[in-house]
């Protein structure tokens, strides 16, 4: 079941029309913002706590201003900002999190890099049997009129090489879909990170 499906079933307690509107507001953020449900999970909570949220929004009736495009529940990151200073402990890990960072980040680097390194290496290799095909072909036209049979190897290399590039098209374009929804998925889990360290959620 999709994150919307799992809401509406947890909203059975509100009105027909109440879940409705619930559901088309969560709708329309999750579209606006693009998320899959895997994102929609870890910025808006589970079902079952959005629903609670909605519940009470809906029970204390509270209406935003004409200037909020979003509901409070839809914002992840609302909080009371209250005027007390924070001690030295409270902002000791955004502190670890700036300090660490030529620690953290050639190793991030390398995250990304072991992500993309197979999407990388299969358009390196039909790149360069794209140029072997064309040098190879151009190559066995040249000597097939001196030497019939050494032109025809030459052009048969170039169709097998040909061949070899239609195999790792698709291949390519597999891994770097791949590498592109992890890539989102890591990113993802450590923005979520950085910001409870920052905000100290």
């Amino acid at each position: 079941m999709t994150y919307l499906e799992k809401l509406e079933q947890a909203l059975s307690g509100l009105s027909k029309q109440e879940r409705q509107e619930k559901i088309d507001e969560c709708r329309h953020y999750i579209e606006t913002h693009q998320l899959d449900d895997a994102a929609a999970f870890q910025l808006l909570g589970t079902p079952t706590e959005l629903a609670e949220k909605m519940r009470a929004d809906v029970a204390n009736k509270k209406e935003l201003s004409e200037d909020d495009d979003e509901k409070k529940w839809l914002d992840p990151t609302a909080q009371k900002k209250t005027k007390t200073s924070k001690s030295w402990h409270d902002t000791l890990p955004f502190w670890l999190l700036v300090l660490g960072v030529p620690i953290w980040m050639p190793l991030l680097l390398a995250l990304f890099l072991l992500l993309w390194i197979f999407s990388i290496v299969a358009w390196l290799m039909m790149f360069a049997f794209t140029l072997a095909s064309a040098f190879v072909g151009i190559a066995g036209v040249v000597v097939l009129p001196q030497a019939f049979w050494g032109g025809l190897f030459y052009i048969g290399s170039a169709v097998s090489a040909i061949g070899l590039t239609v195999i790792f098209t698709p291949l390519a374009v597999f891994l770097s879909v791949k590498a592109t929804d992890w890539t989102k998925r890591v990113g993802l889990s450590l923005l979520t990170a950085v910001r409870k360290v920052v905000l100290h959620e």
